[in-house]
């Protein structure tokens, strides 16, 4: 049985409960029986708009769940911008961050009748580097867990100030959460390490998790991974979950592990019919309930539900 202690920790400090840097961007979402051939045309049976970008899709999962949320991140200044915003703000997500460039980022996603995706994407604003305002600076500091995207360590100088947010954070109590997102294997390996060193929180698929590691097996990975961040959690889409986290984590709810613990949780029976968002779903779930101080099966059992609702949807958020 595994053995861990609870604190007496409040579960309701500070100001703000997650602050989430990374992109927002425009889904435009087009659905097809099966992809064309090289110069082929086929038809569109539906198509759809909506928000993007897998920071922004937690953030306003997130906000659906009341976790107070805040976004820091970059939109255009045009009418795609001003929607997103809106969708945040109608989420409960506060925008106080948020900056503005040219024009929005969007990403074209062609899904097929087996609801598999191909994307297309173009980041816009969401590609310039942030400021790191002295409002963005309190917004991280009075948060209890940041939450980054593997997308904003792409360029040296956003990758400076994700680096520099991740020290903010941890330096005033703050958790570090990290979505490795599937760029992660393009990411400059010296801004990888640094980066690894102050998360405390992964959350990969399987793909990233051996990208990360450069190990095939998943069991040896985790071995290899968990001595540098003290909690995984892993995403293994119809497989479910697990989560394995190191003696000596202690969660925002106040759980110390004095042991280290494994926990699997089996994915719920879905018919798919989008699975764009699913993992930043199953992000927004489990941070929700580490934050709500629940038991650590639940934090995965959480995530896996609410990437159940939305690949049984159109659409990458709630």
């Amino acid at each position: 049985m595994l053995e861990y202690m609870t604190e007496n920790q409040a579960c309701d400090c500070g100001t703000i409960d997650v602050a989430v840097i990374g992109d927002a961007l425009i889904d435009y979402l087009y659905w097809v029986q099966e992809m064309p051939p090289v110069g082929g045309d086929t038809m569109i049976s539906q198509s759809s708009k909506s928000t993007g970008g897998s920071a922004a899709n937690s953030a306003i999962d997130l906000g659906v769940l009341h976790i107070r949320t805040a976004f820091c991140g970059r939109v255009g200044s045009d009418d795609n911008g001003q929607w997103i915003k809106d969708k945040m703000e109608a989420a409960g997500v506060d925008t106080s961050c948020m900056q503005y460039g040219e024009s929005t980022g969007y990403v074209l996603s062609i899904i097929d009748k087996n609801s598999e995706r191909t994307m297309f994407s173009f980041r816009g604003a969401s590609a310039d580097p942030l400021i790191f305002t002295p409002i963005m600076l309190q917004t991280i500091q009075s948060a209890r867990l940041l939450l980054l995207s593997g997308y904003s360590l792409m360029q040296p100088e956003q990758a400076a100030l994700t680096l520099l947010a991740a020290k903010a954070a941890r330096g005033t109590g703050g958790l570090v959460a990290l979505d490795p997102s599937p760029v992660i294997g393009q990411i400059n390996p010296e801004i990888l390490a640094q980066i690894l060193d102050a998360v405390d929180i992964i959350m990969p698929n399987k793909t990233e998790l051996q990208l990360l590691t450069g190990i095939e097996n998943v069991t040896e990975a985790i071995d290899t991974l968990l001595p540098r961040v003290p909690c995984i959690a892993l995403k293994l889409g119809s497989e479910g979950s697990m989560a394995v986290i190191r003696e000596g984590f202690t969660s925002p709810g106040g759980i110390t592990f004095i042991t280290n613990a494994v926990f699997h949780a089996p994915a719920g029976h879905v018919t798919p019919v989008d699975t764009t968002g699913a993992g930043d779903a199953f992000n927004a779930g489990f941070i929700a309930a580490m934050l709500q101080c629940a038991q650590p099966q639940k934090w995965i059992e959480s995530g896996n539900e609410l990437a159940a609702k939305v690949v049984a949807r159109k659409g990458a958020c709630l």
